[in-house]
């Protein structure tokens, strides 16, 4: 059940991409305010593309830029000069995403007796793909402006995004980059 929910999520993620495929050089359309957002909490707006053959000099580009916020070395990241990355877009909208809630819920992470990468799993054990794995071996997210900086990223069918393993670290209670918990301009209701 599992294959087919992830086999159904990256079919998804790519008709989104491939339906507005352009030069990674292009930029997804995104609000200039999200950006904004980021900025004012001291995160540095990156535009990475998904690509195949990432650790190449040549990347393969599979869409458009996407703008991420980043955030290294925060309050309490483990290592100090860890980094996290989530798109612009699931960290400054004040409405809810797959990612956000993932993130600021931390449903338990399943033990796994294979060598699969947790992060992958995890991310498919809550509805994403990352690019990667068996469709594109050598795949990521890369940096547009410096194509040696390729990130693992967790895409969930809202197209909400964020770093794998940011987002499996958090669930097991280390911060990585920075905590995003209070940076999320939508917040989880509390239970009262």
């Amino acid at each position: 059940m599992n294959h087919v929910r992830g086999v159904l999520t990256v079919i998804a993620v790519a008709l989104a991409v491939a339906s507005t495929f352009v030069a990674p050089v292009a930029r997804a359309q995104e609000d200039p305010a999200m950006a904004d957002w980021c900025v004012s909490l001291k995160g540095t707006v990156v535009d990475r593309y998904p690509a195949s053959n990432a650790s190449s000099e040549t990347p393969v580009a599979m869409g458009p830029a996407v703008g991420f916020c980043e955030f290294t070395g925060g309050e309490g990241a483990d290592p100090s000069d860890s980094r996290i990355s989530i798109r612009l877009t699931t960290l400054a909208s004040d409405q809810p995403s797959m990612a956000a809630t993932a993130y600021l819920t931390k449903l338990e992470m399943a033990e796994s007796g294979s060598l699969a990468n947790p992060a992958s799993v995890y991310c498919a054990d809550l509805g994403g793909v990352e690019l990667g794995g068996q469709l594109a071996p050598d795949g990521g997210w890369v940096n547009a402006a410096d194509t040696a900086d390729v990130a693992q990223l967790c895409v969930f069918p809202d197209l909400s995004i964020i770093d794998s393993w940011g987002l499996a670290y958090h669930t097991m209670g280390t911060i990585r980059g920075a905590d995003l918990e209070p940076l999320f301009r939508w917040k989880l209701e509390s239970e009262g």
